[in-house]
């Protein structure tokens, strides 16, 4: 798909970290000077490597926020912005944790909905920027749902047939490589079957996909079995996405709403896929799941003692945010706090 001439990206006012470090915080002010077309990031292409693609949001953005507004005004739900979308500014630690962490990465493609999303900080000749507009049919667009994002990465200009699909919230806080991810070109992860109680509109996903995929290896889940990866880093393979969609193409694309639903399906299609077809070494590198609302003190003793590679920062949206925040910038700066490459 043919790219629109950029359009000036959004500036955002300053707040600081503990160490002086300026970060941006939700406040929206002038329009940033557009960095220049020649800075766009030129994407290697027919080259092995291990590529990073990360969707992100910035609900700081005046474009974004009126869009999504008057796409919920349209659909008759109510926004929630603060349960889903409020921003911890953690992204600076997210592209400093990869090239501190994560050598070995090619490419970093960055998926976000429009121009004025891409942070001003943000060296745009040190990464790939995708628009929405670049991998996902016209028909579906906006959209607001990661699943529905998560149907098109196989359109990805110069997508590496080994990359890691991650979310913006999960961290490299500690040395990696890239076999922690891809061994004799075989995913490095496993999916467990467990009997966790959840329920919702996460069990109703990923209960379609256990089905569907399990059909097609001929295996059956027992009730109240869900089929789960490592919610960390999750190692793909272009060409598995790429067959996935020739097989259930129009199933995907059906699946796809604005907003999340029980009807969606999501990347798990992908693993599921690898694992029950026998594609995964079945091990995983090491990571932790923090709740941001409560887990202060755990978080730093086990992120400082090197006890684990990636942390994912989960927002439940409850708590003091800005004393949630200042006590995760506090861990942080002690790991990540050198300005990286991929700031301006």
């Amino acid at each position: 798909m043919a790219k629109k001439t950029s359009k000036p990206t959004a500036r955002r006012k300053k707040a600081v970290l503990p160490a002086g470090e300026p970060v941006e915080t939700v406040a929206v002010v002038a329009a940033a000077e557009p960095q220049p077309a020649e800075k766009a990031k030129a994407v290697k292409k027919g080259e092995g490597g291990i590529d990073i693609v990360v969707p992100m949001v910035f609900a700081s953005d005046e474009v974004w926020m009126r869009t999504y507004k008057e796409a919920c005004e349209k659909a008759g739900i109510r926004p929630v912005v603060n349960e889903r979308y409020r921003s911890w500014n953690l992204e600076r630690y997210f592209f400093r944790g990869i090239e501190k962490f994560m050598p070995f990465v090619r490419n970093v493609h960055l998926i976000v909905s429009n121009e004025e999303q891409v942070p001003y900080w943000l060296d745009r000749s040190k990464v790939h920027v995708v628009l929405h507009k670049d991998i996902i049919p016209e028909d579906l667009l906006p959209t607001f749902n990661s699943s529905t994002i998560e149907m098109w990465l196989h359109n990805i200009e110069g997508l590496s047939e080994t990359f890691v699909y991650c979310n913006d919230d999960m961290i490299a806080v500690a040395p990696m490589t890239a076999e922690d991810f891809f061994v004799d070109g075989k995913p490095v992860t496993r999916c467990d079957e467990r009997r966790v109680p959840i329920s919702g509109v996460f069990l109703e996903m990923v209960r379609q996909e256990m089905e569907l995929i399990g059909k097609e290896y001929g295996k059956t889940f027992d009730e109240g079995v869900t089929l789960r990866d490592s919610h960390s880093y999750s190692p793909q393979l272009l060409s598995v996405l790429r067959e996935t969609v020739e097989k259930y193409g129009d199933v995907m694309k059906a699946s796809c709403t604005p907003f999340r639903e029980g009807r969606n399906m999501n990347q798990y299609i992908y693993t599921y896929r690898m694992w029950l077809g026998g594609m995964c070494t079945g091990n995983c590198h090491t990571h932790k799941y923090y709740n941001i609302s409560y887990d202060y003190d755990k978080m730093e003793k086990e992120i400082l003692g090197g006890g684990i590679s990636v942390a994912c920062f989960n927002d439940s949206g409850t708590g003091s945010w800005y004393e949630a925040q200042q006590r995760i910038y506090g861990v942080l700066q002690k790991v990540l706090g050198e300005k990286s490459g991929f700031e301006v």
